[in-house]
């Protein structure tokens, strides 16, 4: 498990490092805080669970008396991560809130993909994950399957980990969604 999600960290770092800053160009700016070295990897603590700042992302902003603002367009909307399963799967996938992504898969066959969801796709996406309830949810979902999938689901400053046999059903809708992004974009 632990193996597992190191090597999930690792990948989302891999794809948070390389994002682009909208340009379509690779970033050369790592997403890290800038109080860590630039090479720096984000360690895990006992739970197996990195820690969430290992994954910097802005939360939406308040405005007085105001309904919750969307995210500035080139800030990150949510990182998910999926590993295991029969075939070995790394999966790391990156979304911004303006609908670009980067998705990065290290295993069985390498790749690399970036592009730009369809607004609809976006829009579906943003109604799941508003509507999971990411507050209320246990931070680490510890299945005891073999061969199960380790999900990394990181939005709002919240940061899930989770595996097959114990995934909440809250959070079921994200994982099919960001799975299906996964499936659609990856193949």
């Amino acid at each position: 498990m632990r193996r597992a999600v190191m090597l999930l960290v690792v990948g989302l770092g891999l794809v948070l490092s390389g994002c682009t800053g909208g340009s379509g160009t690779p970033s050369a700016a790592s997403s890290a805080p800038a109080s860590a070295p630039p090479n720096a990897l984000p360690s895990t603590v006992d739970s197996g669970a990195p820690p969430a700042s290992a994954f910097p992302e802005p939360g939406p902003t308040r405005t007085a008396g105001g309904p919750t603002a969307a995210p500035p367009a080139g800030t990150q909307l949510v990182a998910f991560g999926r590993q295991g399963g029969l075939a070995g799967v790394a999966d790391t996938l990156v979304i911004k809130a303006n609908g670009t992504f980067t998705l990065v898969r290290l295993r069985p066959r390498a790749l690399t993909r970036s592009g730009t969801l369809p607004a609809t796709d976006l829009a579906s996406l943003r109604q799941t994950l508003n509507g999971a309830g990411f507050a209320s949810m246990p931070k680490v979902q510890k299945g005891d399957t073999l061969d199960a999938f380790t999900y990394l689901v990181s939005y709002q400053g919240y940061q899930i980990t989770a595996q097959d046999g114990a995934v909440v059903s809250q959070l079921r809708p994200v994982i099919t969604a960001l799975s299906g992004i996964v499936a659609k974009y990856g193949g």
